[in-house]
């Protein structure tokens, strides 16, 4: 085969991977699973065909048939040696590039230039500074200090520990997705497809499926059992110091003493993958990285065996205690309690060994459901009282999803529709049609079963009379069935519930009734978080809706957890020192830096501890507004309170 003179981009290499895998698919199939347009996936296939060819191959598109590659399976195999062993494909969009340029800060030794960056990628030093502000953010997030220095370039100033952390969370991010299931005969494990070839280089692909391979076995040999975390975490973890070994870069920090007990439990074990590890790759581990490997199969063991690992005698129902203690003051129900005790013992087992998860949802999990995440932070700081250990706000969050399954459980059950039976033939009937309404329509509550001259006599205080014989009613609705409920019946009976549900809704508007046009502030003129947060309390106890030092909880808040997401931010503080329940609504004259997000929409929510409200309803109606992007984007225009309050009556639902 001649020498192959065209480079290809990772976006071709990743359909023409999807196509050796699928056989023949479509062009909607290809843009559906790369996440592309089908004009971009049509304008690739081009350049593929113009690729392979020099393989002897072609990209064959036909009407009705789909599009598939034609050539010999040798052919086949040229393509996937060739690509398999690319090491430097050029990245062609913005993604692709922020990753490069993170992993190459992350493997450098010395300071990168733009120049150098910008040669590599082909691209002008213009964009490489505009990529670099989310590379800049990225490290942020990370707390990592990125170095500048004038004529050098720059640099990640972090020690060797704190790169093979870097390191660790980097592929999370990036290569998740890369992790699947595979069967072999009545096995079924967990394998590693490839690595993006645009961060290839941190460690070499094959040494990462060897390592998988040497824990596989490990773990089948001595039967040790994993969870899909714990194994991923330490495959990443022996590939980082695997080649930081072969490079002589150690991490050198003892950890005697770090939790002996469930360190020691785990010292037979780790001798023995250690041994299989110095004999498959031909390397020695120094003592003090043999120490970290321990800490992991130590998380592993007690993570999948439900041990809860202290430095203090703890009895095992502790933490279902502590739980049920943090609880005490809310609603919650026995999957809750449990859910949330087997979470936190898991995570303080883990927190206290060092290690944390990625959370990927995070800034959904914040913004969709708040409610849920500020109880996960009440629980979050409490844990972190009793148990002396940092819970981050991923592990935060996923605490989150358990306050908010337990809230979807309570959607489920629906507000009651009240009812009262009126039957003239009888108790027996009058048993038998509650017995069917009851049955057809759960959402029914049944007050009360009155015979004719009963209902004459009684005060109704009900959404619905339904009779068997005709009533005029004033205050309340009334419907006529057979005590037998025909299907008829049925129909009738559905179409009242859908309407007193449409009903109750239309009246129902807490969050509208939640807002006045005094409290909003249109085009609010603060150059920080601080200032903004500070001028919205004055107004408040200005007001007299709230108490002095509202603003100093709000910003203690904000401490806990940045309250901000997509330009805007939803600041709260204690209900203690509110005195009547209001949401502020302020539109900034120029965006300030809120946590990494730059904010020009505040919704500052004050509520009272007792505030009666349905919380849910209030939420669900205050997203309803947000996730409007056109509603969003005419608040900001409008310049006076009386527009905006307005612009929320008419245009937000």
């Amino acid at each position: 085969m001649k020498a192959v003179t065209k480079m290809i981009a990772n976006r071709e290499k990743n359909i023409i991977q999807f196509l050796m895998k699928a056989g023949q698919t479509r062009v909607g199939d290809i843009a559906d699973h790369l996440s592309l347009s089908e004009k971009t996936v049509s304008n690739s296939l081009k350049e593929i065909d113009l690729f392979l060819k020099e393989f002897g191959m072609t990209v064959v598109r036909k009407p009705k048939v789909g599009v598939y590659i034609d050539g010999d399976s040798e052919g086949l195999a040229q393509v996937t040696r060739f690509l398999g062993n690319q090491v430097s494909l050029v990245p062609s969009t913005k993604e692709e590039r922020v990753i490069y340029i993170f992993s190459t800060l992350l493997k450098a030794s010395d300071y990168v230039t733009i120049q150098e960056l910008s040669e590599a990628l082909y691209i002008s030093r213009g964009t490489i500074e505009k990529d670099m502000i989310e590379v800049t953010k990225m490290l942020e997030k990370e707390s990592v200090k990125l170095y500048k220095k004038p004529s050098k370039g720059m640099k990640i100033l972090v020690n060797e520990q704190e790169k093979r952390a870097l390191t660790s969370k980097f592929i999370r991010n990036f290569w998740g997705d890369n992790w699947y299931l595979k069967q072999e005969g009545e096995k079924v494990f967990q394998a590693f497809d490839t690595i993006q070839a645009d961060v290839t280089g941190i460690f070499p692909e094959e040494g990462l499926k060897e390592i998988i391979s040497i824990v596989r076995e490990f773990s089948e040999t001595y039967n040790f059992k994993f969870t899909d975390y714990a194994f991923q975490s330490i495959v990443i973890h022996l590939a980082i110091a695997v080649e930081r070994i072969r490079e002589k870069e150690y991490v050198r920090d003892q950890v005697d003493g770090l939790m002996k007990d469930a360190l020691d439990s785990q010292q037979q074990n780790t001798e023995i993958l250690v041994d299989m590890l110095e004999t498959r790759l031909c390397i020695m581990i120094p003592d003090f990285e043999i120490g970290y490997i321990q800490i992991h199969l130590a998380a592993a063991y007690n993570q999948r065996n439900n041990r809860f690992s202290s430095n203090h005698a703890q009895p095992q129902d502790d933490v279902s205690e502590f739980v049920r203690g943090c609880l005490v003051e809310t609603e919650y129900d026995q999957e809750l309690l449990e859910g949330l005790a087997t979470h936190i013992k898991s995570a303080i087992n883990r927190l206290k060994l060092g290690m944390n998860f990625k959370n990927p949802y995070l800034s959904k999990i914040k913004q969709n459901f708040p409610r849920a995440f500020e109880e996960a932070l009440f629980l979050k700081t409490e844990a972190e009282a009793k148990y002396e250990v940092q819970v981050n706000e991923d592990e935060t969050a996923y605490i989150a999803l358990h306050f908010e399954a337990y809230h979807e459980r309570m959607r489920s059950f629906p507000d009651p529709i009240r009812v009262a039976l009126v039957c003239s033939t009888g108790l027996g009937s009058s048993r038998l049609l509650a017995a069917r309404i009851k049955k057809y329509f759960p959402m029914i509550q049944i007050e009360k079963i009155l015979s004719v001259q009963a209902m004459m006599e009684s005060d109704v205080d009900v959404e619905l009379v339904i009779s068997t014989i005709y009533l005029e009613l004033e205050t309340v609705p009334s419907i006529v069935v057979s005590p037998m409920m025909s299907k008829e019946d049925l129909q009738q009976v559905e179409r009242h519930m859908e309407k007193l549900k449409r009903q109750k809704k239309n009246v129902s508007q807490p969050f509208l009734d939640l807002i006045q046009p005094e409290h909003i502030l249109a085009g609010l003129e603060v150059t920080t978080m601080e200032a903004a947060i500070t001028e919205i309390g004055e107004l408040l106890v200005a007001r007299g809706i709230a108490k002095s030092g509202i603003a100093q909880s709000a910003l203690l808040r904000e401490e806990l957890s940045f309250t901000s997401f997509d330009e805007m931010a939803t600041p709260h503080a204690d209900p203690v020192l509110i005195k009547e329940s209001t949401i502020v609504i302020a539109t900034l004259k120029k965006p300030v830096k809120w946590g990494l997000v730059d904010v020009d929409k505040v919704f500052f929510i004050a509520l009272t501890e007792n505030n009666g409200l349905n919380l849910d309803v209030v939420y669900e109606q205050f997203y309803n507004y947000i996730d409007n992007k056109k509603w969003l984007e005419k608040l900001m225009t409008l310049d006076t309170a009386e527009e905006i309050y307005e612009h929320l009556i008419k245009d937000g639902m």
